[in-house]
C-alpha cells in the first residue's frame, strides 16, 4: 500500500526545511572541531613517523579520512535537511542526497527515543527504494506534516493484518470469539512461561547450581518452547521480524544467555583466539541476517548492531561455559603471589588482582569476584588450578588456598675441603 504519486499540498511546493540556526552552529562547530584535531594528528603522525613504519602511516592515512569526511560534511551543510516535491522527497546525506519518491512509500512509523534523541521512519516498499529517517522535529513542520497525511504505521498495518489472519484461521476455533480466546490463552501462557524462564535464568547466573543440571535447565527451556510453537499451529511463534499479535517465545533463551553469561565473567581462557573468531563469526552472521530482514533503515543499523553484539558475546560465553563443563583434575596448580588489586568503575564494577607471573604466563591483571578481591591483600597467595578444557581451550580458575604455599628449599652449602 504506497502513497499516491503527488501530494496534497502539490501546489504549495517544492518546500525546503533548512537546519535552524543553533542546529547548524553546533553541526559547523562539531566537524570543524574534528576537522582541525585530525589534521593536527595527522601533522604530527607524519613529522613522527619512519618511512618504513606501515603501522604509523596505517594510522595516519585513517585520521586523514577521518578528516576528508569531517569537511565533507561541512560542505553538506549548505543542502536543505529535507526537500519535498510533489511526487517525491529529497534527504540531505553525508556522501550525497536519499530520494524516496511518494509512490514507493509504505507508510510512517510512530516516533521513538534513542540514547541520541527521538526519531522516525519513512518506510519504502521492500524492494521499492531506501527507508529514511528523521529527527521528531520535523514531524510538526506543517508542510511537512501535509506532505505526510494519511500515511499508515507500518507496524499497525502489520499488527493489523496478522490478528485478521489469526480471526480467520479454523484451525483456532469454530468462530471468531474462540479465536479471539484462543489468542488470548496462547499470551496468557507465553507469558508464564517467560516468567518462569526469567527465574530459571536467574538461579542459574547468580546462585551457580551444580552440574549438569544447568545444561538440562537451559536445554528443557530450549525444547519446551519448540513444543509449545509446534503445539500452536502457528499461534506461538519463535520470532518475527515485522510487528504482529501472535505471542513470541524469545524468553526460552535466557537460561542459556545466564550461563554464558557465567561463562563470560567467570572462567579466564588461556588461549581464547579461537572462541573470539567464532565470536566474531556468529556475530557478524546475526547482524547481516538480522539486517536483511528490518524494512525501516532507521531502526535496522541498531538492531542488527545489538544482535550481532549479543550473539558473539552468547558464543564467546557459552563456549567458554562448555569448555569448563567438567572441570575433573587441574593439570597443574599454582601458589601465585598478589602484587596488588584494583577496581574498574564502569556500568558495572568489576574487581582485579595484579598477580605475579606464573607458569607460562606473564604477571597480569585477572578479574575475580568480590569476595575473593576483599579476602586477599597485596602479598598474599592465591591458588591457580589449570585445567585442559572439554574443547581443548586451556582455562585456569582462582581461588583462596586450602594449604600454605611450601618454603623454597634453602641451596645446599658449598662443600669444603
Amino acid at each position: 500500500m504506497g502513497f499516491p504519486a503527488t501530494a496534497p499540498n502539490a501546489s504549495s511546493l517544492p518546500y525546503a526545511i533548512k537546519a535552524t540556526g543553533w542546529r547548524l552552529s553546533a553541526s559547523v562547530a562539531g566537524f570543524g572541531l574534528g576537522l582541525a584535531l585530525s589534521l593536527l594528528l595527522a601533522l604530527g603522525l607524519a613529522r613522527s613517523a619512519h618511512p618504513i613504519a606501515v603501522g604509523p602511516m596505517l594510522g595516519d592515512l585513517g585520521v586523514l579520512g577521518f578528516a576528508a569526511l569531517c569537511a565533507l560534511g561541512l560542505w553538506r551543510l549548505k543542502d536543505p535537511v529535507v526537500e519535498l516535491y510533489p511526487d517525491r522527497l529529497i534527504r540531505r546525506g553525508l556522501f550525497g542526497p536519499v530520494v524516496l519518491y511518494r509512490a514507493d512509500i509504505e507508510g510512517v512509523s510512530q516516533i521513538y527515543s534513542t540514547r541520541s534523541g527521538s526519531y522516525f521512519n519513512v518506510v519504502a516498499l521492500p524492494g521499492r527504494g531506501q527507508s529514511v529517517t528523521f529527527p521528531a522535529r520535523l514531524r510538526s513542520d506543517p508542510a511537512f506534516a501535509e506532505w505526510l497525511a494519511g500515511a499508515p504505521d507500518p507496524a499497525a498495518v502489520d499488527r493489523a493484518a496478522d490478528r485478521a489472519s489469526v480471526l480467520a484461521d479454523d484451525r483456532y476455533g469454530a468462530t471468531e470469539a474462540d479465536r479471539a480466546s484462543q489468542l488470548a490463552w496462547a499470551r496468557r501462557i507465553v507469558l508464564g512461561f517467560s516468567a518462569i524462564c526469567a527465574g530459571a535464568a536467574v538461579w542459574l547466573g547468580f546462585f551457580g547450581p551444580p552440574k549438569p543440571y544447568p545444561l538440562a535447565v537451559a536445554g528443557g527451556a530450549l525444547i519446551a518452547a519448540l513444543v509449545m510453537v509446534a503445539a500452536s499451529n502457528g499461534l506461538i511463534i519463535v520470532w518475527r521480524p515485522r510487528a504482529g499479535v501472535r505471542p513470541m517465545v524469545p524468553a526460552a533463551i535466557l537460561p542459556a544467555a545466564a550461563l554464558a553469561l557465567r561463562g563470560l565473567l567467570t572462567v579466564h581462557l588461556l588461549t581464547p583466539q579461537p572462541l573470539a573468531i567464532a565470536a566474531v563469526v556468529a556475530g557478524v552472521g546475526a547482524a547481516l541476517a538480522l539486517s536483511q530482514q528490518s524494512s525501516a533503515s532507521g531502526q535496522r543499523l541498531p538492531a542488527a548492531l545489538g544482535a550481532g553484539l549479543f550473539a558473539a558475546a552468547f558464543a564467546y560465553g557459552a563456549g567458554s561455559y562448555l569448555d569448563s563443563l567438567s572441570a575433573g583434575r587441574p593439570d597443574d596448580s599454582f601458589f601465585v603471589t598478589v602484587e596488588g588489586k584494583h577496581e574498574s568503575h564502569g556500568r558495572s564494577m568489576t574487581y582485579y588482582l595484579d598477580l605475579d607471573a606464573w607458569g607460562d604466563q606473564p604477571a597480569k591483571s585477572v578479574s575475580v569476584s568480590s569476595d575473593l578481591y576483599g579476602a586477599v591483600d597485596a602479598g598474599a597467595s592465591v591458588c591457580i588450578d589449570r585445567y585442559p578444557g572439554d574443547l581443548r581451550l586451556p582455562w585456569f580458575d582462582i581461588g583462596l588456598c586450602k594449604t600454605a604455599p611450601q618454603p623454597a628449599a634453602a641451596p645446599a652449602p658449598a662443600a669444603t675441603n
